[in-house]
């Protein structure tokens, strides 16, 4: 059996608004995903919005990222926290998936952001879409 080959990847990516999300007055809503990945496995995936509205307008009750079709067809969920006093608007989100040597998460389909209800968050509600963005547009840093 072969060993599975890893690749250095180093790059960020924007994430936009779908439908979903009305526009704010404050802010478009939008993000960006920052990734990391060593030629021997491990690193990090960051992501971080801006100017989403309360997950209930989605009908959600928390903001989840999910990293979507890795090289091994896997789907991997993180939960955004969001930042500083929740009463100023607009909302800023952020969130972070560290994996460890011998895992490998990119290259992958896409990361969408979607408002869920309660963990364990398995598969995302994908009529509850907030944020997208493809891995295809991941630039170096």
């Amino acid at each position: 059996m072969g060993t599975r080959r890893i690749g250095l990847f180093e790059c960020c990516m924007l994430l936009f608004r779908t439908a979903n999300v009305p526009i704010l007055p404050d802010a478009e809503a939008r993000g960006v995903a920052s990734v990391f990945q060593s030629p021997t496995g491990g690193g990090n995936v960051l992501v971080a919005a801006i100017g989403l509205p309360d997950p209930q307008v989605l009908g959600g009750e928390t903001y989840v990222a999910w990293i979507r079709n890795t090289p091994l067809g896997q789907t991997i969920p993180f939960q955004l926290l969001q930042t500083g006093p929740v009463i100023i608007e607009p909302g800023v989100w952020v969130g972070a998936f560290v994996f460890g040597p011998g895992e490998a998460v990119a290259p992958f389909e896409d990361i969408v952001v979607t408002a869920e209800i309660a963990p364990p968050f398995i598969q995302p509600s994908l009529e509850r879409i907030a944020l997208i963005g493809l891995f295809n547009q991941c630039r170096p840093q």
